[in-house]
């Protein structure tokens, strides 16, 4: 008996297996010589055709928009970044990504393995002032104005880097909606479409929200009245030791002020959900046979906080970050993993 649906058939998660090999292999010729790449751009073999570009890869509907922001030079690129956007295409292999950089140019960066192997990542300029141009419809035009006219100074200050990227997302978020990740946060599963306007707890006490991941529908009134603050302490009562003014101490205000008057549309997902490792403890990831914080119902995505593990070049073999950039792999060429240096000998020290 014919038990088939064939108006319905399910996915085949093997035809997205192939195209991530194919983008290894592409990824290692690559790397091995430029004359092979070359000559398939010549014969137009380049980008890759994935086979799986119509086939979704989960029963489930899954968020298929993605956002990052990138606002350090290309030598800055490390291996690292480039696989915090393989985990994203591992799970969403038909999503759009968008990286939104001034500093990588659209062509002759290390992120062009996405497009040359039949993936969607775009690389876009962006402009703060073009972006609360469009924000009009929220925010008052004098504050615009009055905060374009502080931003040159801004601009000179130790932290804006963060905070005009604290700004930017949240700008991007309420124009386009979609996910947001910074560059350190690696995916672990698919994000279904149902997990929308959500932030996470970055501690176990919930303390404090940050706001490395975020995922809001368009027009969201909760970033539009933290827009709002956010615009009003940058133009009026900037404080430019304040490293988190416009990202995690806003965020977590914000938040607090909308649960005392039972108003506002977003949820605060557990530490679990986006933040399974402790800042403070984030380099127990690459290390072999330290505890395992990922949950495999609650767990999204892992943040390796860059300011607290920028230092480690490899994850020791046995360790969880080991797992993590082996499993979800789009390159997996290329695994950056070895033992650590054994201490040097005591014995001849005096």
């Amino acid at each position: 008996e014919w038990n088939f649906d064939v108006e319905n058939m399910p996915p085949n998660p093997g035809i997205h297996v192939f195209d991530r090999h194919r983008a290894s292999f592409l990824h290692y010729l690559k790397r091995m010589s430029t004359f092979y790449l070359d000559n398939a751009k010549l014969f137009g073999m380049i980008p890759l055709q994935r086979v799986g570009n119509a086939i979704e890869p989960s029963e489930i509907e899954t968020h298929d928009t993605f956002h990052f922001i990138f606002t350090t030079p290309p030598e800055t690129i490390t291996w690292r970044v480039i696989r915090a956007v393989e985990t994203v295409f591992h799970h969403h292999p038909n999503a759009k990504v968008f990286l939104h950089s001034n500093s990588i140019p659209q062509y002759g960066s290390k992120f062009d393995s996405f497009v040359e192997s039949g993936y969607d990542f775009d690389i876009q300029p962006y402009s703060i002032e073009k972006l609360l141009n469009s924000a009009t419809s929220f925010l008052d035009e004098k504050l615009i104005t009055t905060f374009s006219s502080v931003l040159q100074d801004r601009r000179k200050e130790q932290y804006w880097y963060s905070h005009e990227t604290d700004i930017v997302r949240m700008l991007l978020m309420e124009e386009n909606g979609g996910v947001y990740l910074d560059t350190d946060q690696y995916l672990v599963k698919p994000l279904p479409i149902t997990l929308e306007n959500v932030l996470g707890w970055q501690d176990p006490d919930h303390k404090m929200i940050n706001g490395a991941a975020m995922i809001f529908t368009q027009h969201n009134e909760f970033l539009r009245s933290t827009l709002h603050k956010a615009m009003e302490l940058v133009t009026f009562h900037y404080d430019p030791n304040n490293w988190g003014i416009v990202g995690p101490n806003l965020l977590t205000s914000q938040y607090q002020k909308l649960q005392n008057t039972n108003e506002g549309d977003v949820l605060v997902l557990s530490d679990k959900a986006f933040y399974p490792y402790v800042f403070y403890k984030a380099k127990d990831c690459f290390v072999a046979n330290a505890d395992n914080p990922i949950d495999d119902v609650e767990t999204y995505t892992v943040h390796l906080n860059t300011k607290m593990t920028q230092d480690i070049e490899y994850a020791e073999p046995g360790s969880v970050c080991d797992s993590l950039f082996r499993r979800f792999c789009l390159f997996c060429d290329e695994i950056v993993t070895r033992a650590p240096t054994p201490p040097a000998s005591t014995s001849a020290i005096v």
